[in-house]
């Protein structure tokens, strides 16, 4: 699916260069995260019948800034005032329109509608016939005669009115009548998005964020751009949040200094103490709503806590409360002694009742039993654990599998424990787990036997030199299995989950699918178990592999058509998300790719969970394979910071093979030897897709870079001919459709040949590109790319119409459609840093021109502007429409305009 192609950009005419930034002017930055807010507010306020605005949202939300960005895109066309109320100055009267009364006469000061005759000429005088704005900030704290004096403006038109207050009922009953009126529009500020958190928080510290760092402090300040910037100042002091390789990241680390902490501990011991009952409860339960805890402390005591600013209330799911430093909870959870946790456990329980409680609060309660050594069923520890899992926290989940009371021989709690390690990416951990229960030498059943040996597989599979200690593990249960028919459905599961994960996904295919897909297609009313599940997901996976995407999409439908309402896990709903995102990547369905992602980081119930952490692998997968290269590095460096710093080196390698290629596609070879440097360090990597698919870009990534073409494509061929006889038709398909751009006859035949025997539509459009490669027409190439743009392989359409643009000789038409293509492809890839690139490919006239045919001047003004004549502006307008490639003056104003935001 990727394509080698040299990197764009090169030097100009003259081989001189000013920097673009003294060309493009600096733009104000916008307000993050508040678009449609800041859209419906202007939309009122400009309006034919313009309204007044209520903004509200708690503290915090970022309510002063929204009235700052207001007052900014206001100010054009619009005289804009603001005032500000205050606690201090509400019992003086006009103390808040400060000076604007200043200007007024002291007769005009005796009544408050003289104030307002007077104000109006005012301000009609100063805006000269254009519309008048007050924004307010507290509204809420202004004081009674400026009330009055504001309401009667808008009353009479004069002005419209920008109120800012944490909530409606609180401002003046005369502002409230304008708003049970519809003299105002209100606009509620949710909280920000984890998308627009990112995106400000790379802003204010200069640099991207990786996902899980993004995560940690948007999920603890719960949207709230105030808390955000708490959040990261408090994980900055401690060393949390460090930078690595440009990218900051999260690390692991336990407490504060000793200072701090003792610090804490004095607060807390002279708490009140029905304050320190409401922080204890929080401590050990983690997030309760609010409906709960209201009943277990008062309105009162929720108030006085929330005003010594020690509770978050989150807004973004069902109002629910949780404390606002995490680490206070850590500490108080330290030092809590046993018969207190369990009288408050117990207490909470009561009140609880029978309600229905969200997932956060089940899983909190969960752990504070285990915490309070309260006997706890293991799947309720393995639930709480998983949902330690999704919050991105596997220390908390081997804390719980550790800790809660269990019986020396009890099995399942063993196993349980295995699987969270594994999950967790802690194989050594559960490997010690294994050996001191083997050690125990304690008789089991055959069911607990089965268990343990699907357990161990799973552990020695991930471990280097494993696999074979992991096949004896399942040869053994089967023996022990003897003809049970529900173990050894589990035994097969687990065989197929070893087979894969050593590549064996023909023989899969071959063992489980040997009449076709139809027998194995989950029939209508079927509800599979988990197990089920996990089978029929790495089945239709393995169908991919082997080229019969069309099948594994079958199945893949047909299976979660099937899932079960309730009773399988979040993890494993995840691992078959997984499955299915691959599947749609290898068919070329990226729209479907594309909404995986977004479904998984829109969950409401919960935390996103892992995907958390590999959205930015699976976004910089779809990027790298449709041609938007800095796009899927913009994804991919943040992964691999993060992934580096945890450790978790399962997909790292596959990470790092495709930022390598990326980078070699912008034309960045230094930091893609760096990362292909880094890629060697991984060579035995245990599971053999990981291995695979980063090879697979390191030999793409060594064509683009033209170390040597024609040993690098000699090696994707080798590596295709390898794939195709081990049956992994797909991945054979791969690397030879990456080597068919460079012309070579090999790769033409072999593409031509493994497209005969693969799935898919992608394998149509490879047929076509061998038969026009093969006969140089530029006909069949131009329908090929015009193919590929419909398949958004954005990267072969470039590749295809600049071997176009090559054939000599070539019509015009054939030229203005090959053009035609590579401009498409280019503004649909395009982004701030690869416009600016295209922009300095220009001579410094060229760029001067350029910027001025975006700011709107004609030829005429150029030519004056510069001292040229008409015709020699033309002649350096059709240089730069050659260059760059644009076909007028409004793509190249756009090109100018993304290379401006890139400043």
């Amino acid at each position: 699916m990727a394509t080698g192609r040299q990197g764009s950009g090169g030097a100009g005419d003259d081989g001189g260069h000013r920097p673009l930034d003294l060309v493009v002017p600096h733009h104000r930055a916008r307000l993050r995260g508040r678009d449609d807010e800041i859209a419906r507010a202007m939309a009122e306020l400009r309006g034919a019948h313009g309204r007044s605005v209520l903004v509200v949202g708690e503290a915090g939300s970022g309510k002063t800034a929204l009235l700052g960005q207001l007052v900014h895109d206001l100010a054009v066309d619009t005289e804009v005032l603001t005032v500000r109320g205050s606690v201090a100055i509400a019992g003086s009267d006009y103390a808040s329109l400060g000076l604007l009364v200043s200007e007024l006469s002291e007769a005009d000061l005796t009544h408050p509608f003289l104030v307002v005759d007077g104000l109006t000429r005012l301000l009609r005088d100063r805006a000269n016939g254009r519309p008048v704005v007050i924004g307010v900030d507290n509204a809420d704290s202004i004081d009674a005669r400026s009330v009055v004096v504001l309401n009667e403006l808008c009353a009479r038109g004069v002005v419209r009115l920008i109120l800012c207050t944490a909530e409606a009922e609180l401002l003046d009953p005369v502002l409230q009548q304008l708003v049970y009126s519809g003299g105002l529009q209100q606009i509620d500020l949710p909280p920000l998005s984890l998308a627009d958190a990112s995106l400000l928080l790379a802003d204010e510290l200069g640099s991207a964020l990786s996902r899980m760092a993004s995560f940690t402090i948007w999920e603890a300040a719960a949207g709230n751009p105030r808390y955000l910037q708490m959040m990261r100042m408090s994980l900055l002091a401690e060393d949390r949040l460090v930078l690595r390789d440009g990218i900051w990241v999260l690390r692991d680390l336990t407490g504060k200094g000793e200072r701090s902490r003792r610090r804490t501990l004095e607060r807390l011991h002279g708490m009140r103490e029905e304050h320190r009952r409401v922080v204890d409860i929080l401590a050990c339960v983690r997030e309760l709503p609010l409906p709960l805890l209201l009943d277990l402390a008062g309105h009162e005591v929720l108030d006085e806590l929330l005003t010594l600013r020690l509770l978050l209330v989150d807004q973004r799911r069902a109002p629910a409360v949780r404390l606002r430093h995490p680490g206070l909870g850590d500490l108080v959870r330290a030092e809590m002694p046993l018969l207190r946790r369990r009288a408050l456990h117990a207490e909470v329980l009561a009140v609880v009742g029978t309600r229905p409680l969200p997932v956060a609060t089940r899983a909190g309660l969960i752990e504070w039993a285990v915490d309070a050594r309260e006997p706890v069923a293991p799947e309720d520890v393995l639930a709480a654990a998983e949902y330690a899992l999704q919050a991105l926290d596997p220390a908390r989940a081997a804390h719980l599998v550790e800790s809660f009371p269990r019986a020396p021989d009890d099995v399942h709690a063993v196993v349980i424990t295995i699987d969270v390690f594994c999950a967790s990416g802690e194989f050594r951990r559960a490997e010690r787990e294994l050996a001191r229960w083997e050690q125990l030498g304690l008789p089991v059943t055959d069911a607990e036997f089965v268990a343990l040996a699907i357990a161990e597989q799973a552990v020695y599979r991930n471990l280097p030199d494993g696999y074979e200690r992991a096949g004896a593990a399942l040869i053994a249960a089967r023996v022990r299995a003897d003809g049970d028919e529900g173990l050894l459905s589990r035994i097969v599961t687990a065989e197929v989950e070893l087979a894969a994960h050593q590549g064996h996904y023909a023989d899969i295919v071959g063992t489980h699918l040997p009449d076709g897909v139809e027998a194995s297609l989950p029939t209508a009313g079927t509800v599979l178990s988990a197990d089920c599940i996990t089978r029929l997901g790495w089945m239709a996976e393995a169908l991919a592999h082997v080229g019969r995407t069309t099948d594994a999409l079958r199945l893949i439908a047909a299976t979660g058509a099937a899932f079960p309402l309730d009773g399988v896990s979040p993890m494993a709903r995840f691992a078959f998300t997984e499955h299915e995102f691959f599947i749609r990547m290898v068919a070329v369905d990226f729209l479907h790719s594309r909404q995986l992602v977004a479904q998984g980081m829109e969950e409401t119930d919960r935390p996103p969970g892992p995907i958390v952490l590999l959205v930015g692998l699976w976004e910089g997968l779809i990027d790298s394979f449709t041609g938007r290269h800095e796009q899927a590095l913009e994804s991919l460096r943040p992964v691999i910071a993060q992934l580096a710093v945890d450790g978790r080196a399962s997909v790292l390698p596959v990470a790092l093979g495709a930022a390598a290629y990326n980078s070699a596609q912008v034309g960045q070879a230094e930091e893609a030897a760096a990362f292909l440097a880094r890629l060697d360090a991984y060579r035995g990597n245990p599971e053999w897709l990981v291995r695979r698919y980063a090879e697979y870009f390191r030999a793409a990534s060594r064509l683009v870079l033209e170390e040597d073409r024609a040993a690098a494509t000699a090696a994707l061929l080798e590596q295709s001919h390898l794939e195709e006889e081990r049956g992994l038709l797909q991945l054979a398909f791969d690397l030879a459709l990456t080597a068919i751009v460079t012309g070579d006859g090999m790769a033409v035949q072999t593409t031509r040949r493994l497209a005969e025997r693969v799935q898919g539509p992608a394998a149509a459009m490879a047929r076509d590109l061998a038969a026009s490669m093969e006969s140089g027409d530029p006909v069949g190439l131009i329908a090929v790319g015009e193919t590929a743009e419909g398949l958004e392989l954005d990267a072969v359409v470039v590749a295809v119409a600049e071997r176009v643009l090559q054939i000599e000789p070539l019509g015009a038409a054939h030229r203005r459609a090959a053009r035609g293509l590579l401009q498409r492809a280019q503004q649909r890839t395009a982004t701030p840093a690869s416009a600016s690139r295209r922009l300095e490919a220009l001579t410094v006239m060229e760029q001067e021109l350029a910027v001025a045919v975006a700011d709107g001047a004609s030829n005429e003004e150029l030519g004056r502007r510069l001292h040229l004549s008409r015709r020699t502006v033309e002649w350096h307008l059709t240089n730069i429409y050659e260059k760059l490639p644009v076909t007028g003056r409004g793509e190249l104003a756009a090109l100018v305009d993304r290379a401006r935001s890139a400043s």
